[in-house]
């Protein structure tokens, strides 16, 4: 299933039915789960109405309600490369932590799909806040997944959309061109192995 995991497990984008069936789920989002693989523009098109349909059917409830608005954030983005209004929107409506955790990690995700440089400032305010809430293989699986990305070069203005395997892939060859360890020593990381 789609996301759950550090990457993909198909080589293809993202289709429009994929995203509006994750968020069609009565189920809050893991914080773990990755959400910004590129979508090409034609699907994201056809999910942002399929979204539209839905929200007019009256279909969703409750804290669906949040689900479908990272969806239609994650659409908007991949329509036309920028979401900071529905960013803007979705954090002053955000209930509790648990949804600023996911709506901080969702967007630094998208963000760090086109290297912006201002990825980190919302997914390290993501991890910090979803930290409690995460199991622990949730909790490391993130750490892991932030300390290899972190090797990644940023710009203000960012470059083409990447997947999350790609992201992962041009990270580790960065990282053995600059020599650095793949087992950053202790006090290197900005997060605590730990869960307390």
């Amino acid at each position: 299933m789609y996301p759950d995991s550090c990457g993909r497990h198909k080589d293809d984008l993202m289709t429009a039915e994929e995203i509006v069936d994750l968020y069609q789920s009565r189920q809050p989002i893991s914080p773990a789960s990755w959400l910004a693989d590129p979508l090409q523009e034609s699907e994201a098109r056809r999910a942002a109405l399929f979204l539209q349909d839905m929200t007019r059917s009256g279909k969703l409830h409750g804290r669906e309600n949040f689900n479908r608005s990272l969806a239609r954030m994650i659409v908007h983005y991949w329509i036309n490369g920028n979401a900071d209004m529905d960013y803007r929107t979705l954090a002053a409506m955000v209930q509790d932590v648990f949804e600023r955790a996911r709506l901080e990690l969702c967007f630094g995700q998208l963000l760090l799909a086109r290297k912006r440089t201002s990825a980190w400032r919302h997914l390290d305010t993501g991890f910090a806040l979803a930290a409690k809430f995460l199991k622990p293989e949730d909790y490391f699986q993130i750490l892991n997944r932030h300390e290899r990305l972190r090797h990644l070069v940023l710009s203000p203005s960012g470059s083409v959309a990447t997947d999350l395997s790609s992201l992962l892939d041009e990270a580790e060859v960065i990282r053995q061109l600059r020599g650095v360890s793949p087992n950053p020593k202790p006090g290197v990381s900005e997060h605590k192995d730990t869960l307390g």
